[in-house]
């Protein structure tokens, strides 16, 4: 006799649900500050959720900026999603070039008769 596998109900399916949309909502009413500290207060000091650190500090900082500038805040992309741009620019162009040479042996070998 083989035990069934069950699936959890609607129940508590509903139930997973309410818990995600109030855990999304204590989230949204979160500073940035705040949520930073609960990171470190759940994960340790600087362990853990690196892009999500990186993105609140960001946030952080272009809010410094506006409070600085009187509400203006340069929009410029930063460092590091022009690098990302250029590389996926240059990956593109790869591929770009990988398929045309491979166009061009297909086509090569149905003119020599292969």
């Amino acid at each position: 006799m083989s035990k069934q596998h069950r699936r959890p109900g609607q129940a508590s399916h509903a139930q997973r649900q309410e818990t995600a949309q109030a855990s999304a909502e204590a989230r949204e009413n979160r500073t940035p500050q705040q949520q930073l500290e609960l990171l470190d207060q759940r994960l340790g000091e600087e362990i853990g959720a690196v892009k999500e650190r990186l993105r609140l500090r960001e946030h952080l900082s272009r809010q410094a900026e506006e409070s600085s500038k009187g509400g203006k805040v340069d929009r410029r992309k930063s460092e590091r999603e022009i690098e990302g741009g250029e590389k996926s620019e240059r990956v593109k162009e790869r591929s770009k070039d990988r398929r045309k040479s491979e166009r061009g042996r297909s086509r090569a070998g149905r003119r020599e008769g292969r």
